[in-house]
């Protein structure tokens, strides 16, 4: 077995794995957060809780999600 060349590891990382173009319908939110199905429905539609969805009405981003949860964190720690 040969190695590949570093300059082929370019090629191998696909444009899907980078979050801003990893979009997460609301079943996929709610199971990332471990919401049940009411419970997360009514966090979907809290705009105070989770950012908006941003293509299509039940299409989140990953990097805003991720973005979401950093603030989250952040805000909890400040808190302690």
């Amino acid at each position: 077995m040969s190695e590949a060349p570093a300059d082929d590891m370019q090629d191998k990382i696909s444009p899907v794995r980078d979050p801003r173009h990893v979009f997460l319908d609301a079943r996929e939110v709610m199971r990332r957060y471990g919401w049940g199905r009411t419970k997360g429905y009514q966090n979907l539609k809290d705009r105070d809780l989770v950012p908006p969805p941003v293509s299509h009405p039940d299409r989140w981003r990953l990097d805003q999600l991720l973005a979401w949860e950093e603030r989250r964190m952040a805000m909890a720690c400040e808190r302690s």
